[in-house]
């Protein structure tokens, strides 16, 4: 799933919720962003950033 992140998502503009620590910009950090989504720590500012 961190992959397919990556390949989707990778260029995506940093937002509330898609920053410098969480985004799809490389492997280990698309890890971190895919645990704090499966966690509910702050998803919906991870969804909101990637739908705009």
């Amino acid at each position: 799933y961190a992959i397919f992140g990556m390949s989707f998502f990778m260029h995506v503009k940093h937002t509330k919720g898609i920053d410098d620590m969480f985004n799809f910009e490389t492997f280990f950090r698309s890890m971190i962003m895919l645990f704090q989504v499966s966690t509910s720590a702050g998803w919906d500012g991870v969804l909101a950033g990637l739908m705009n």
